[in-house]
């Protein structure tokens, strides 16, 4: 994977994301409070979206960072079933039984 920062890219995923929720410029640049013209800017790679505003489009349209900047979805937004099974059994445990299984992992993993 590579990850370099590439401003058309990240504009392009900005832009493709923003359509996809139905948001215009306009709209989009009132949440970061923006004009219309730097949502542009940015989406079309002329100049970079700074990170604080990243963080707001990836909480406004429920992505990751990680897809904006490099096209690909973190490791802990990929379903895995085990997991997922694992959590659920955790979910009802209390305080002391999830203490008494974070030590066994512990001696388990090392």
């Amino acid at each position: 994977m590579n990850y370099k920062y590439d401003a058309v890219e990240t504009g392009k995923r900005i832009r493709a994301i923003r359509k996809q929720n139905k948001f215009t410029q306009e709209q989009l640049a009132e949440e970061l409070y923006l004009t219309a013209e730097s949502v542009s800017n940015f989406e079309n790679g002329k100049t970079m979206c700074m990170p604080e505003n990243i963080a707001k489009i990836c909480e406004l349209f429920g992505v990751t960072s990680d897809y904006i900047y490099y096209g690909v979805e973190s490791a802990s937004k990929v379903k895995n079933p085990l997991m997922d099974s694992i959590m659920a059994k955790l979910s009802g445990c209390s305080a002391d039984e999830l203490d008494r299984i974070d030590k066994m992992i512990s001696l388990f993993l090392g």
